[in-house]
């Protein structure tokens, strides 16, 4: 499901700067992350805090993995266009 969440990340760091990429790609994976673990798999006993918490660990390695090896190609791909 982790991957399913991160499959708009192509489209956030084509439409935004690099800073703004990042920032709402965390936002996100945490929190679409943590709504399906509470409402979906099964997770409604535990505190929104703890979700959140834990997913944003998921969410900040996802974020920074793309980054690292999908950004670069992106924005030279915007650059060339522009």
């Amino acid at each position: 499901m982790s991957i399913a969440i991160a499959l708009l990340l192509p489209a956030f760091f084509a439409s935004m700067s690099i800073g703004w990429a990042i920032f709402v790609g965390i936002i996100w994976c945490d929190v679409v992350a943590a709504v399906l673990t509470k409402f979906v798999f099964g997770g409604a006993d535990a505190p929104w805090s703890m979700l959140l918490g834990f997913n944003l660990v998921y969410a900040v390695v996802a974020v920074l993995v793309f980054a690292a090896f999908a950004a670069d190609p992106l924005q030279a791909k915007r650059a060339v266009r522009a």
